[in-house]
């Protein structure tokens, strides 16, 4: 159930911040030593320099964070992302934010 909120978070993260006819990509990996979920938009992505603060409880950015919501979804993601011995790193898209949770296999 946890790995499903992760996922939905993620998915409801690009609804809010890509515009109309945007896309969002997810992609499923089977590596040797883990499993890798990529989520992929094409929307105003995050700063290089916000990255590593997105990932904490209350932080919002762009346009998207005049929208409703409380900032914690990408927090939610992490914390669930490290209960199962994974991780969590966000990555430009060139346009756009990808988001890359990596679980132990």
């Amino acid at each position: 159930q946890l790995l499903a909120q992760l996922l939905t978070n993620l998915i409801e993260n690009g609804l809010k911040y890509v515009p109309a006819g945007g896309r969002i990509e997810v992609a499923v990996r089977r590596l040797s030593d883990c499993v890798q979920l990529t989520v992929s938009d094409n929307g105003p992505g995050i700063a290089t320099q916000d990255r590593l603060r997105a990932g904490q409880p209350f932080v919002r950015f762009g346009p998207g964070a005049r929208q409703e919501g409380s900032g914690l979804g990408l927090s939610l993601v992490a914390a669930i992302a490290r209960l199962h011995r994974g991780r969590l790193e966000l990555q430009s898209n060139d346009p756009g934010l990808k988001v890359l949770v990596e679980l132990p296999a």
